[in-house]
């Protein structure tokens, strides 16, 4: 076995991941193939590239010395510390050849004809060639090599590869809907958008071409990323503009497949004429003013109609020109300045705010904007859309079902539903208030509070006019279950209004899937969201935290395990008319967001103390045996989805002796482990005495929801309790920031007093 250099720390960082070192690789390597002194040994994939994650197997290249072939090229694997090693054996002279074609390729004119020459196994080894760190050096001695490919040419040829497939992707977009076939109309677009990504990442000179990798990859751009590009900026990170774009429509039908592919299509064009510029050396885009055309401006007059799908462009020595593809000999002449406007043509952007997004350069006249659109439209590459709904007389169904939703917080305003809510302790949500209320309310406004408060079946025609001409499109939307006597309710939902926000959530129950409780309410009044730009509400079910949040900061992100709860925090942020502010995604706690930072951070966790070998898992979840299980891991994560000077409210459930002594320990390790201050309020002690009063609630909640005998619960908990050594379960609130570990507690809970969350 030959000697080796000392690794770097980048590369040691990265064996330590695995669970090993420099020397145990290399005698790794020296046992199954043999080690000599000419080998070149590169670490390469997702771990070396910060992209993997502890079950991520080492992916190694061996290289042997000029001539050596004695040891056939192959893939080989084997286990070292808690990972899998892949080790694939590569000659010098197939690797040569492969850089000698990258050389010669990238010194061709640009040609989007006919796609590069390479096979993917190619690229992707490229690639790896480009970022791998090296674990075993040839001998200073041997015959120099160079062995990197030029980053340049690594990046143009992902460009060109994401160009050709896009382009491929544009004319069977204008098939699919010639064929009336919506859904997969969508599908192309979101594989059009995956192209489009590759080519933004290629201008950064992010050259990995596996494509599960985008949106981490997206994540490491500047925060400025969409400044130069001809589109409409929303000062957002791209990866979030990417899910954001991503999204399709719930039910593909001709116009809202229409909509989303004209997005991605718009985008896709925009990435690639910044891209080309940048890599290729085109000479349009860097030399013409920009100022974002941002989504919420609210310009008014002719907005620029949108281009057909198959609308593409050419650089050229006489300027840019347009067409569609396949009709490049017919094609449209343009200067930079009208091309600008060109790229703004997508069905939502206004002349007015085109042509001072464009700007004007010295000495030269505007573009006439309204020349150019019938230019464009005599020569066909105006988007022939399907007929809006006032066009048909009939709406789309996720028209219709959106326009319901975004309707309703006015509709119930007006009916005076509102009105009555705010007659009810808001901290305490009791359907007998609500029935004997009933009866008290107007008459025009019972079969509203039977609906939506009460959960009873209600025939449309005794509903208010306005919100009866709703019900088809709430039902749409899923607010409504049509039954089969002809009448409609909430199926097991209500629509509440909590501190000014509506809030579609499930009744009180003993498992509710959208819940909403005192613990929620408690937490709600200890959020102070002012002066912060993004907040990210964990286990948000129906959102009412995000909503909260989203009244001041201006991006806010809900994040719910179940897709079903998730749909219905969407329903609540059209219902606030919040759409614009909160996205919605569907995951485990941080990993949909993770490479994210926010400035607030609320967490209301599933935190009830559970028996767990005894009983089945009630629906709103639980906190493992001490309550303690998610708290732990949202604690873990804050250090990396926190800003510097970002903080976290939590709030959650123990079991502890009565006193905050056991819980104060597990705080201070918690805090000193990931470098957090904590701020812990116990508000009170919950006696887990049999017969107790709070006690037998919880017993009964819990045999209501996992359908168990009730003594089958008490008997659960009483080996709970003794196994955890405790007597109480405790309530506490937590605010944390990123430091030095320290922790400061404070019990104010009175001794003997009911309640749980309130002193």
């Amino acid at each position: 076995m030959s000697s080796a250099t000392e690794a770097s720390p980048v590369l040691t960082a990265c064996l330590a991941r695995c669970g090993t070192d420099q020397a145990a690789v290399l005698a790794g390597i020296d046992d199954v193939v043999g080690l000599r002194p000419d080998d070149l040994v590169l670490a390469v994939g997702s771990l070396v590239e910060g992209l993997g994650n502890d079950k991520s197997d080492l992916d190694l290249i061996l290289i042997p010395g000029e001539g050596d072939t004695d040891r056939a090229e192959d893939e080989l694997c084997w286990a070292v510390g808690h990972s899998m090693v892949d080790l694939r054996i590569l000659h010098r002279a197939g690797v040569d050849s492969l850089l000698h074609r990258l050389h010669d390729w990238a010194r061709l004119p640009w040609n989007l004809v006919e796609l590069a020459p390479f096979e993917d196994s190619e690229r992707l080894l490229l690639h790896r060639l480009l970022e791998g760190l090296v674990v075993h050096p040839p001998d200073p001695g041997s015959t120099p090599w160079s062995w990197r490919p030029d980053r340049a040419s690594v990046a143009r040829l992902k460009l060109q590869v994401a160009r050709h497939l896009a382009r491929t992707v544009q004319v069977d977009l204008v098939g699919y809907r010639g064929q009336g076939d919506d859904a997969t109309c969508v599908l192309a677009a979101q594989d059009l958008l995956g192209h489009a990504v590759d080519g933004l990442l290629a201008a950064h000179h992010l050259t990995n071409p596996n494509p599960k990798w985008r949106t981490r990859l997206l994540a490491r751009l500047p925060g400025d990323w969409d400044r130069p590009l001809w589109t409409r900026s929303t000062g957002l990170p791209a990866d979030r503009v990417f899910w954001d774009l991503h999204r399709a429509p719930a039910r593909p039908e001709p116009h809202s497949a229409a909509a989303h592919a004209t997005r991605c299509v718009a985008f896709a064009r925009a990435v690639f004429a910044w891209a080309e510029h940048h890599l290729i050396g085109r000479p349009a885009p860097a030399r013409v003013p920009l100022v974002p055309v941002r989504d919420d401006d609210r310009a008014t007059g002719a907005v620029l109609p949108a281009l057909e799908f198959d609308v593409d462009f050419f650089f050229s020595e006489q300027g840019i020109a347009v067409a569609r593809l396949n009709e490049f000999a017919a094609s449209l002449q343009l200067s930079e300045q009208e091309f600008a406007h060109l790229l703004l043509c997508d069905g939502r952007t206004t002349a007015a705010a085109a042509q001072a997004a464009v700007g004007q350069r010295d000495g030269e006249a505007a573009p006439n904007v309204e020349s150019l659109v019938q230019q464009i439209t005599d020569r066909g590459l105006v988007l022939r859309t399907p007929a809006r709904p006032a066009e048909t007389g009939t709406v789309p169904p996720e028209d219709a079902a959106t326009a319901a939703v975004e309707r309703l917080s006015e509709v119930l305003t007006g009916t005076g539903y509102g009105e009555f809510l705010t007659c009810f302790t808001p901290s305490v949500l009791d359907p007998r208030a609500w029935r004997a209320a009933r009866d008290h309310a107007p008459p025009g406004l019972r079969a509203v509070v039977d609906l939506l408060l009460l959960g009873r079946g209600v025939h449309p025609d005794a509903l208010p006019p306005d919100l009866a001409e709703s019900v088809a499109g709430l039902t749409a939307a899923g607010v409504l279950a049509e039954r089969q006597d002809g009448c409609v309710d909430t199926d097991g939902l209500a629509v509440l209004l909590v501190a000014g926000n509506w809030l579609i959530c499930d009744r009180p129950q003993p498992d509710p899937l959208c819940y909403l409780g005192d613990d929620s309410l408690a937490l709600l009044s200890r959020l102070t969201p002012q002066g912060t730009r993004a907040c990210l509400d964990l286990c948000a079910g129906p959102g009412l935290h995000a909503l909260h949040c989203a009244r001041f900061a201006p991006q806010v992100t809900a994040v719910e395990l179940d897709p079903r709860v998730a749909r219905v925090t969407r329903l609540n942020a059209a219902l606030n008319g919040l759409t614009d502010r909160v996205e919605v995604l569907s995951g485990d706690l941080y990993q949909p967001v993770a490479g994210r930072r926010f400035d607030l951070v609320v967490a209301n966790p599933p935190t009830l103390p559970y028996p767990v070998a005894d009983l089945p898992a009630p629906r709103v979840g639980h906190g493992g045996e001490d309550g303690l299980l998610l708290t732990s891991r949202v604690l873990a994560g804050l250090p990396h989805a926190l800003t510097d000077r970002g903080r976290a409210h939590l709030v959650g459930m123990t079991l502890t002796d009565g006193g905050p002594g056991r819980f104060g320990d597990w705080l201070a390790a918690a805090a000193r482990e990931h470098d957090l201050d904590i701020r812990c309020t116990v508000v009170s002690h919950t006696p887990l005495t049999p017969g107790a009063d709070t006690c037998e609630r919880l017993i009964a909640a819990v045999a209501a929801a996992t359908h168990t005998e009730p003594d089958r619960v008490r008997e659960s908990y009483a080996r709970l309790a003794e196994r955890q050594r405790a007597s109480h379960v405790s309530a506490y609130f937590l605010q944390v920031s990123t430091g030095s570990g320290e922790v400061a507690l404070a019990d104010v809970s009175p001794a003997g007093r009911g309640g749980t969350w309130f002193v």
